[in-house]
């Protein structure tokens, strides 16, 4: 049952994996959803993707793939209230 949030104990462990989420390992991802919702959030500007500390700012950009690669993807969350 996802219940919409994780306890401390589970933020702490996730933190050792190096990615923190409330998605459930045995829950079946719909890759298809996944990847139209990214790209999406790409193209709305609610995400902001890095490739070696340098902003990645188009779909089209050119990412040299090797060892030293480092990526990083923040999603952007629109604070609510006053």
């Amino acid at each position: 049952m996802n219940k919409g949030y994780l306890s401390d104990y589970e933020i702490e462990d996730q933190i050792k994996t190096g990615k923190i989420s409330i998605h459930r390992k045995n829950e079946p991802v719909d890759k298809d959803k996944a990847l139209k919702k990214i790209l999406s959030d790409f193209k709305m500007r609610h995400l902001l993707v890095y490739a070696n500390n340098k902003q990645v700012t188009t779909l089209t950009e050119k990412i040299e793939i090797n060892n030293e690669l480092e990526i990083k993807i923040i999603r952007l969350i629109p604070l609510t209230g006053g």
